[in-house]
């Protein structure tokens, strides 16, 4: 999928590369699932502090 031909029918050719709306919705549910872990992995630490303790 990342090999692509364009065959020019015109002189003068465009090409613009864009994100989608589909892969803008998949990097925020990405990110916001990444902070998730984030604060998970962090309160998961400190319960253990408190029951070491």
């Amino acid at each position: 999928p990342s090999l692509m031909i364009v065959v020019p029918t015109q002189e003068n050719v465009i090409l613009r590369f864009s994100r989608s709306p589909a892969e803008k919705v998949g990097m925020g549910i990405t990110a916001i699932t990444f902070l998730g872990l984030g604060v998970w992995t962090y309160r998961r630490r400190k319960d253990r502090e408190l029951v070491d303790a």
